[in-house]
């Protein structure tokens, strides 16, 4: 996705962060990150802000995921519910709406992403059939360090 946004690769810069929670117990490392101006609403009431992204070089059902730190900049308040998100404008509240169709879409492709990697990793031919996946891709292959000490409570 980033390709299409015609964007050198020179803009990226370093980043040591990793998301978690896509599959679980992995970890993806991102290959940069980049500042992209994102606006929200209508001509005559809009809102432009500066938003970090993370890059991944991998398959995902989502184009960009916003976070916290963006709905504070924003002062957005997402709705999952409603499947729609509010924040002021310059001329009133800019309501930006899901689509519910499209989201559950990409709630599929993300589980039949997590069920490909499992699959993958368990070499189960059966699951690795109903779930084609790239060896070579460097989505979130890399098992998260777990922790098997006594010592450790909650």
């Amino acid at each position: 996705m980033y390709q299409r946004l015609q964007q050198a690769n020179s803009r990226l810069e370093a980043t040591s962060v990793t998301f978690h929670g896509i599959i679980p117990g992995r970890k993806a490392f991102p290959i940069g990150k980049v500042t992209l101006p994102v606006t929200f609403g209508t001509p005559t009431n809009y809102r432009t802000e500066w938003i970090s992204f993370k890059v991944v070089n991998f398959r995902s059902p989502y184009h960009c995921v916003l976070g916290r730190q963006a709905f504070a900049k924003f002062m957005a308040a997402p709705h999952y519910a409603y499947n729609m998100m509010k924040m002021p404008g310059p001329s009133g509240i800019i309501t930006v709406h899901g689509d519910p169709e499209i989201a559950l879409e990409y709630e599929d492709s993300g589980a039949k992403l997590t069920d490909a990697v499992i699959a993958s990793e368990r070499n189960n031919a059966a699951e690795l059939a109903k779930y084609p996946t790239d060896n070579n891709d460097p989505a979130i292959l890399e098992k998260a360090t777990e922790l098997h000490s006594s010592s450790l409570t909650f």
